[in-house]
């Protein structure tokens, strides 16, 4: 239709022209009256178009779809990091929660390292244990929870560890590090090992500086692979108890009944096995703990990780165990395990113990008023050594009193000593030795003071020398001589001599 309009134009009259043209225009506006809209919407649509022929324009024109508005697109959301399934999720920065215990840097006012030197582990690849995270690969900068390559065991949700890793020349690769919460342990693995540092609170330790890994064939200290970080109090593994009674075995059955006597000072080691046991033969042991039963025959081990144990004894001569002498438990966390060892003393042969004592008085006569020391003498004959002996001398109280009894009991004209031994055969001859007074008032004449002394055992296998005595002798004083005393006395002597010289002579006369 268009293309006849416009022939209408080129070849009709002047009213057929004009007429032509405005309809060949309407047409061409109603097609492309969208285009011109949305031009409008971008500009001023009067200034596209002559002003008389807007109207028109806009009445006539089929009915547009009005385009939708521009739409600013909306801001890109960055999309959530992926967290490790873990208790919380790392804050933007590094805040100290209420829970931790805010310190200073240790590297900028201590250096641990200098004081704990590094122990290389024998894992040359240790795994990540309770209470810790792992860091890898190792790289300058702050870790977040969500940063750690691993964690194992409960991670504060505040926890940062700051890493700044450095090159020495000639010496190798170290790193300094800071962190918001104490740490106990790090280990550094590098090359083919791994160093362990380890930190021993209080002070807790919030930083450190010159960590490095073991020395590897470079004889430089290894590149840093990667870093585990142990953390805070860790709270403390379950143990066991392992307690050992010892007792003597009566009947030998190998049980402990009422009125078996339990044994104080029976030797016991307690051993760890390095792998399992098996039926036939006990694994290698190391001896991790030693100890003595006490007077109720009791032993403990306390304090043990979870696991098998054995414990043997120390066998004494002279006594036969009715239990085997190793035997082993399984110590589980929160309990006390037991053990019984039963012994029993092997039968002796029958031997002697006697006892015997000799008493001595330091003088044979003595004064009124004067002092006594008297010496017992005691020894032990027999094979068997004596305990629980006792001496009692029963002296004249009528004329002596006790001065020094030397330890010994006086009573009822007794002095009683209790002796706890041993005393055996090879300890040769013991003395004893106390002190009396002699009374100033005596009888008239001479007083025999006699003094008796016993020694007893209820072993004692011959009493014929269980017993000895001594005397001392009291008399009254010479007066001095008068003279007269003393001439009676020259004249007797004279008369004695006169006499026997006249006798004497007799006989020769008589010849």
């Amino acid at each position: 239709m268009a293309t006849a309009l416009m022939r209408k134009v080129k070849g009709g009259t002047a009213t057929a022209r004009l007429l032509s043209a405005y309809v060949a225009f309407v047409l061409a506006v109603a097609v492309a009256g969208p285009g011109v809209a949305v031009f409008a919407s971008e500009g001023d649509a009067s200034e596209a178009m002559p002003p008389e022929l807007t109207e028109p324009v806009v009445e006539e024109a089929p009915p547009t779809v009005e385009p939708e508005p521009a739409v600013e697109p909306e801001p890109a959301v960055e999309p959530e990091p992926v967290v490790e399934p873990v208790e919380a999720v790392a804050p933007a920065e590094a805040p100290v929660a209420e829970a931790s215990v805010e310190g200073p840097s240790s590297a900028a006012a201590v250096d641990p390292a200098a004081l704990v030197p590094p122990v290389e582990t024998p894992d040359d690849n240790p795994p990540l244990t309770a209470g810790g995270v792992r860091i890898q690969p190792v790289d300058d900068g702050t870790y977040y929870l969500a940063d750690f390559d691993e964690i194992n065991g409960t991670v504060p949700a505040d926890m940062w560890i700051s890493i700044d890793e450095y090159f020495v020349d000639d010496e190798g690769w170290y790193f300094d590090w800071e962190s918001n919460y104490p740490m106990l342990r790090i280990v550094v693995k590098g090359g083919n090992a791994a160093n362990e540092f380890t930190y021993s609170p209080p002070p807790d330790v919030y930083g450190d500086a010159g960590l490095y890994a073991p020395v590897n064939a470079s004889e430089m200290y290894a590149g840093l692979s990667h870093l585990d970080f142990y953390f805070g109090d860790p709270a403390e593994e379950e143990t066991g108890d392992l307690i050992v009674y010892k007792f003597e075995d009566l009947d030998e059955d190998g049980v402990h009944d009422e009125g078996e006597p339990m044994l104080e000072d029976w030797e016991f080691s307690l051993y760890e096995p390095e792998l399992e046991p098996t039926v036939a033969v006990l694994p290698p042991m190391t001896e991790i703990d030693s100890g003595l039963t006490d007077e109720f025959g009791e032993l403990l081990f306390d304090e043990l990780d979870p696991g098998m144990y054995y414990v043997t004894e120390t066998l004494k001569s002279g006594w036969t165990n009715t239990t085997p002498l190793t035997q082993g438990v399984e110590v589980v966390e929160g309990e006390t395990a037991e053990l019984w060892f039963g012994n029993v003393e092997e039968f002796l042969p029958f031997t002697e113990l006697d006892l015997a004592i000799t008493k001595a008085a330091g003088v044979v006569y003595a004064d009124p008023g004067e002092i006594v020391t008297y010496t017992l003498t005691y020894w032990n004959n027999g094979e068997l050594p004596a305990t629980d002996f006792t001496i009692v001398d029963d002296f004249d109280e009528r004329y002596v009193t006790v001065v020094n009894a030397n330890g010994g009991v006086v009573s009822g004209g007794k002095i009683t000593w209790t002796l706890p031994g041993p005393l055996a055969m090879e300890d040769g001859k013991q003395t004893l030795t106390y002190t009396v007074r002699v009374d100033e008032d005596m009888p008239d004449g001479t007083t025999n003071i006699d003094n008796v002394v016993v020694i007893s055992h209820p072993l004692d296998s011959d009493p014929t020398n269980n017993t000895d005595n001594d005397r001392i002798i009291v008399g009254e004083p010479f007066l001095p001589f008068t003279g007269g005393e003393l001439g009676l006395i020259l004249g007797a002597a004279l008369v004695t001599a006169v006499l026997g010289l006249v006798l004497r002579r007799r006989p020769e006369a008589a010849l």
